[in-house]
C-alpha cells in the first residue's frame, strides 16, 4: 500500500481522486462553504505531483490521502473557530493513527508575532507531539509582511515557496510566498519547494500551499522507509538532505535534493542517524572512528553535515513570549588536536554550534539562533591536522525559566528526546566511505532503512 497523507484542506470533489482516498473524515465545514477547488489542487499534488509537473526535478512518489474537509472558501460567511478546529483535528488524528504525515496548506490571514508563538501554531504542536505525527505547514502568501500562523508550529516542517529554472531545478525565492524567520528563535520556513506548478486540470497555480503539497509525499515515504521513524527524525532527514548551506529567511534550509532521497546515503558519503534521551546539564559524547578516505592525505579532508532536533516538550510555555522554549540543544562534531594545559586531549569543533561561552547572549541568539530546537550545520574541511583515530559527537541540553514548571533545579527537569543525523564523506563516489565506516563500527550499527514494499500503480491517475 502507498503511504497516506492526511490532507487538511477544503475537501475534494474530483471523482478521479476518490480511488486515492484511504479514508475520509466527517467534514467540519459543509460542502457548500468548503474550498473544494483548493482541496482538489492540493490533493492532486500530494497524490501525483511529479506526474502533473514532469518538467520539474521531482522524484516519482505516489501517495494516498485522508481527506479532512475543514477549510472554507474565500468570501464565505462561515467562520471556523480555531478551538473547534483543534478539537476536531484531535479526534480525526486519534481515529487515523496510521496516518503520520499531515498536510496543512492553510494559514490565518495575519502575520505571526515575532515575540510570541501563535495560539494555533502552539496547539498544532501539542497535537503533533500527542499523536506522534508530522505536520507539513505552508508559510503563507502575500499580501503580508512575514509568515502567518500556524507556520510558527515548532513540531512542523514549515514550507516556503521557490521558483524553478529552465531545467526544472530549484532556483531563487518565490515572489508570492511569505518569508521568515519565526518567533522565539525559530528558523522558519524549514524548507522550500517549487511553488509555481501545474495541478489538477492542468491549471498553472502558485503559492506556498503547493510547495507544501510537494513536500508531504517525500515526508510520508521517508516515514515508511526508515526503521522506527519518528516525526522529528523524518524532519531531520529532510533538512539534512536539502540543498541550502545556511538558513535563508525565504528559502529556509533549501529544497530536498531529488538526486538522492532522504533515506539514502549519497555517493561518497555515509549517513548515521540515532536518537538519545539527554539530561539537561550533562555533556554527552559518541565516539566515531575516522573513515580511511577522510585521512588518506595525513590530514582531515572532506565534508560533513550534522542535523539535530530537540523535542522541547514539556518545556515550552505559550505565554512566555520570546522565551517560549525553556530548553535548548548544543551539538558539534569534534576532532582531537593537541593537549589542554592539564595535559588532556584537546578537542576542536569540525561542525557545530558556536562556543556560546565566548560570545554575548545577544550574539548567541542572533547569530547562532541558540534557542532554536533545530540545529543544522554543514561544512567542507581540508588540511586539518589531527591526533588519534576517532572523531566525537558532543551534545548538551541547557534549561532556563524552571519556575514556570515548578522546578527549583536542573536535576528535576525530565530527560529530553533528541534525534541526530550525521553525514561524512569526500563527495568522490570512488571512495567507499559507507563500507569503511560500517566495517569499523561493526555490530554497533544496523541498517536504518526497511524495504517498504511500496507498489506503484498509477493506472487511472
Amino acid at each position: 500500500a502507498l503511504p497516506v497523507v492526511g490532507v487538511v484542506d477544503g475537501g475534494i470533489t474530483a471523482g478521479s481522486y476518490r480511488h486515492a482516498e484511504a479514508w475520509r473524515a466527517p467534514p467540519l465545514v459543509s460542502d457548500g462553504a468548503a474550498d473544494t477547488q483548493h482541496g482538489n489542487w492540493v490533493t492532486s499534488l500530494v497524490v501525483q505531483g511529479h506526474d502533473w509537473n514532469n518538467n520539474l526535478t521531482l522524484p516519482p512518489l505516489y501517495c494516498q490521502v485522508g481527506t479532512v474537509q475543514a477549510v472554507v472558501k474565500r468570501g464565505s460567511r462561515v467562520f471556523v473557530d480555531p478551538q473547534d478546529f483543534v478539537a476536531y483535528l484531535d479526534g480525526v488524528m486519534a481515529a487515523n493513527p496510521d496516518t503520520r504525515v499531515w498536510n496543512f496548506s492553510l494559514n490565518q490571514p495575519y502575520a505571526c508575532d515575532l515575540e510570541a508563538v501563535s495560539a494555533l501554531g502552539h496547539d498544532i504542536a501539542l497535537l503533533a507531539r500527542k499523536h506522534s505525527v508530522l505536520p507539513i505547514i505552508s508559510v503563507g502568501n502575500k499580501p503580508g509582511t512575514r509568515l502567518q500562523p500556524p507556520a510558527d508550529c515548532e513540531a512542523a516542517i514549515t514550507v516556503g515557496g521557490r521558483i524553478h529554472d529552465g531545467t526544472g531545478s530549484p532556483a531563487g525565492e518565490c515572489p508570492v510566498s511569505l518569508c521568515g524567520p519565526g518567533p522565539s528563535s525559530m528558523l522558519k520556513p524549514d524548507l522550500s519547494h517549487f511553488s509555481h506548478v501545474r495541478a489538477l486540470g492542468g491549471v498553472l497555480i502558485s503559492g506556498s500551499s503547493f510547495a507544501t503539497s510537494l513536500t508531504s509525499p517525500l515526508a510520508a515515504h521517508t516515514m515508511e522507509r526508515v526503521r522506527d521513524a519518528s516525526p522529528d527524525l523524518v524532519k531531520a532527514l529532510l533538512l539534512h538532505n536539502s540543498d541550502g548551506l545556511i538558513f535563508d529567511p525565504a528559502l529556509g534550509f533549501g529544497t530536498p535534493t531529488a538526486a538522492s532521497l532522504p533515506w539514502e546515503c549519497r555517493p561518497g558519503f555515509v549517513t548515521l542517524q540515532w536518537r538519545a534521551s539527554l539530561r539537561p546539564g550533562a555533556a554527552y559524547y559518541w565516539e566515531l572512528p575516522i573513515p580511511e578516505s577522510l585521512k588518506r592525505t595525513g590530514k582531515l579532508k572532506g565534508a560533513g553535515a550534522l542535523t539535530a532536533i530537540l523535542n522541547p516538550h514539556p518545556m515550552v510555555t505559550d505565554y512566555a513570549g520570546p522565551n517560549y522554549f525553556s530548553v535548548r540543544l548544543e551539538t558539534a562534531l569534534q576532532y582531537q588536536r593537541g593537549l589542554t594545559p592539564k595535559g588532556e586531549a584537546k578537542f576542536n569543533s569540525l561542525l557545530g554550534s558556536l562556543d556560546t561561552g565566548k560570545i554575548t547572549e545577544q550574539e548567541a541568539r542572533a547569530v547562532d539562533h541558540k534557542w532554536s530546537p533545530v540545529r543544522h550545520h554543514n561544512k567542507s574541511f581540508r588540511g586539518k591536522d589531527f591526533d588519534g583515530e576517532a572523531l566525537r559527537i558532543y551534545a548538551r541540553v541547557f534549561s532556563r525559566d524552571l519556575y514556570l514548571y515548578g522546578y527549583t533545579s536542573t536535576e528535576e527537569v525530565p530527560e529530553m528526546e533528541a534525534v541526530f543525523v550525521l553525514s561524512l564523506g569526500t563527495g568522490d563516489e570512488n571512495d567507499d566511505v559507507y563500507n569503511e565506516l560500517r566495517d569499523q563500527l561493526g555490530a554497533f550499527v544496523e541498517t536504518a532503512v526497511v524495504e517498504a514494499g511500496i507498489d506503484v500503480d498509477n493506472e487511472g491517475f
